[in-house]
């Protein structure tokens, strides 16, 4: 019976994927920021004749405590509801789950960081910021779809398939645009950017939204940049288009209209991972 048992626990695996992600800084005084965003503002100074400084605006203290309160609650409430399991105690509800089907964990990581803290007046009156150790919190909740370890490539692609119906976690490849040869598009969680170079360079970045099986509608902006000499040109560019998702490789091609009423098109493919 253990025998059975163990060769079935080693007949699958797992495959994990972030389906929420939080995180903030707790500072000495109370307050809590989130990640990115800073704990103090530098005041504004006017030089004035004679060497001195006006202060036009005294330095911000901020916080980000009501909507970091309200993403921990969150945290918490997706935990209950999703009867997500600590990711270092997930052996159990692994062994119980069968091919095919998934469950939840989360994480909570924590770790001091030093960053700007409370703004101070120098020499000459200048607004400098020191140094202030704050505890950064990272909250995770992953998807983990249990699935069989050694499948036949005639499953493994029935697999993928199936996955990208949702779109793909990432993406790269060569994008071919008119005028502009050179290029490539690389994504991530159904995001995606595109560069094309040549006389010049243009860029967008947009969304594939997932809409039917393998198809998904490229939505994205950016900027269209020509070079004629030394002077260039800019203008805002969108575009429009089809992401065919055939699991392991990509079709891309879009419509491009950029500001001034002109219209280009492009044609890309690559790898889905």
């Amino acid at each position: 019976m253990f025998f059975a048992i163990s060769l079935y626990a080693q007949s699958k695996t797992t495959r994990s994927r972030v389906v929420w992600n939080f995180s903030y800084a707790e500072f000495n005084d109370g307050c809590l920021v989130i990640s990115g965003r800073s704990h103090w503002i530098r005041g504004n100074y006017l030089g004035v004749i004679g060497g001195g400084f006006i202060q036009t605006s005294a330095p911000r203290h901020r916080n980000d405590n009501v909507v970091v309160r309200t993403e921990i609650n969150r945290f918490n409430s997706e935990i209950r509801r999703l009867e997500a399991v600590p990711y270092n105690d997930q052996q159990a509800i692994f062994d119980r789950t069968p091919i095919g089907s998934w469950y939840f964990v989360y994480r909570v990581d924590q770790i001091y960081v030093t960053g700007a803290g409370a703004p101070t007046t120098g020499p000459g009156g200048v607004s400098r910021l020191t140094q202030e150790t704050a505890l950064m919190t990272i909250l995770t909740i992953w998807r983990v779809d249990v699935v069989q370890l050694n499948q036949s490539r005639g499953q493994n692609r029935a697999t993928q398939e199936n996955q990208a119906g949702s779109g793909f976690s990432s993406i790269i490849g060569y994008n071919w645009a008119y005028g502009r040869p050179g290029g490539f598009t690389v994504g991530g969680n159904n995001f995606f950017s595109s560069w094309n170079f040549g006389g010049g360079f243009e860029w967008t970045v947009g969304y594939a939204i997932p809409t039917f099986d393998f198809m998904q509608i490229a939505l994205g902006a950016g900027g269209n940049h020509d070079q004629a000499g030394d002077d260039w040109n800019h203008a805002f560019m969108a575009e429009a288009g089809l992401l065919f998702n055939f699991a392991t490789f990509y079709l891309l091609s879009t419509y491009r209209f950029k500001w001034g009423n002109r219209h280009s098109f492009t044609i890309g493919a690559g790898f889905v991972f």
